[in-house]
């Protein structure tokens, strides 16, 4: 069953009852009851946008056609609606991403995830090298290794750096992780 159908809600039976809302808002300023009238107002606003949020894939309804607040709230709920797929949308992408990532580390395919193999690390280091991995500044010095942030914080020092802690570090990098402060 589908959302429409769960809702068990029409957009004619939304959209009449927004404008009979609108309406009965216009008799209440007409009889000067504010309290009535905000009520009104609030309700029409409400399922103008309650309408545009569900079927907002649809032509806007010929009761709102005329009526800035209408059409407003319509247009308002259709963009929240659409705002929302493309959110899912990019969180579903974003998963698959973080799927295959996974898949790439499960499988040591550094090669794969643009990062260097942990031994040729590991042995660079050890030999004096240094090395820039996912931002992060990889330096030896006679204390061992620093790791230096992409927004230049020390963050981290291996005074005897393994191979345990190289394929550590790549994991974090492939996985987009950011070590140390960051500023946002």
């Amino acid at each position: 069953m589908d959302r429409k159908a769960q809702l068990n809600l029409t957009l004619f039976a939304l959209a009449l009852n927004a404008r009979v809302e609108y309406a009965l808002m216009w008799i209440a300023s007409i009889v000067e009851d504010e309290k009535c009238w905000s009520t009104r107002r609030r309700n029409a606003g409400e399922l103008a946008w309650k309408a545009g949020y569900i079927f907002g894939d649809q032509p806007i309804p010929t009761f709102f056609k005329g009526e800035e607040e209408l059409e407003e709230a319509w247009r308002a709920g259709a963009i929240e609606r659409e705002d929302e797929e493309h959110e899912a949308e990019k969180d579903i992408e974003r998963q698959k991403r973080e799927a295959l990532i996974e898949e790439k580390i499960e499988a040591r395919d550094w090669e794969a995830l643009g990062l260097p193999h942990p031994h040729d690390l590991l042995t660079a280091l050890q030999n004096g090298e240094s090395h820039n991995v996912g931002g992060h500044a990889l330096t030896p010095d006679e204390d061992g290794v620093w790791i230096t942030n992409p927004y230049g914080h020390d963050c981290a020092l291996w005074q005897a750096v393994t191979i345990e802690d190289v394929e550590q570090f790549l994991t974090d990098m492939a996985r987009g992780e950011e070590y140390g402060p960051v500023p946002h």
